[in-house]
């Protein structure tokens, strides 16, 4: 499941700026370079994250470490959002379920 759940994490930084071809290659190649052998170290027995006495049951080191860097990294990559995107979404007002007092 976190296998699933963390490039999920990565894949927020490109939406609405990356096509899809690229970002399946990327997640991919990321799962298999970097979120693999990092969730390794942590949570196996004999990797040496858990032999220097790192506890990690929630998975913050290999979940949440790397999909934050690397979300960052790859929107760096892709640059700033369209105009246009941001133009329409102002458009809309907020809304709320509370009524106002």
């Amino acid at each position: 499941m976190f296998a699933a759940f963390t490039p999920a994490l990565v894949l927020g930084a490109a939406a609405e700026r990356g096509r899809i071809l690229p970002i399946l290659v990327f997640v991919f190649v990321w799962a298999t370079l970097v979120c693999d052998p990092i969730a390794s170290w942590t949570w196996n027995s004999a990797g040496w994250a858990a032999e220097m006495g790192v506890l990690d049951f929630a998975g913050g080191t290999p979940v949440h470490i790397t999909s934050g860097a690397s979300a960052l990294a790859y929107s760096l990559v892709l640059g700033p959002r369209k105009m246009k995107i941001l133009q329409v979404l102002s458009q809309f007002a907020p809304s709320s379920l509370v009524p106002a007092s």
